[in-house]
């Protein structure tokens, strides 16, 4: 901001006059309008260094978007084999969640399919009353 120097006189006529109200205000307004290009400025500059940043970090995400990508497609890729090896009791498991949907699926229940975690297998719906619930299986 700038701190102009104001001759007395001038400034004891400011006060006594019927605009004190305005210069003050105008005042205000000239300390609000430098604090503002300040902030903007600062924020500008802040902007400016996270895009940066954010660019500089693409060429790896782009990378790691491509290795997960394949990891994905090999995952799917073996999914058959891996059910194959699967013990016989998570095997029964799972044809019961599929017989389970297959049974929702002919009462016209909408449900999200029969999905897979580490921790278990199950399919969940939500009953007439919009209450979520769900067919569990344990993992083996």
């Amino acid at each position: 901001m700038l701190n102009k120097e104001v001759p007395a006189d001038t400034r004891k006529s400011a006060i006594e006059s019927d605009y004190a109200a305005l210069y003050a205000v105008a005042g205000l307004t000239d300390a609000l309008a430098e604090a503002f290009k300040g902030a903007l400025t600062d924020t500008q500059q802040k902007a400016s260094k996270r895009l940066s940043e954010l660019q500089s970090k693409r060429p790896g995400l782009s990378k790691q978007a491509k290795l997960s990508a394949e990891e994905l497609r090999t995952f799917v890729i073996t999914l058959p084999e891996q059910f194959k090896n699967l013990p016989e009791t998570t095997k029964a498991r799972v044809a019961e969640l599929q017989k389970q949907a297959a049974r929702l699926d002919e009462l016209g229940i909408a449900h999200g399919g029969v999905k897979d975690a580490h921790y278990g297998s199950g399919v969940s719906f939500r009953d007439p009353d919009g209450i979520a619930l769900e067919f569990f299986a344990p993992p083996a």
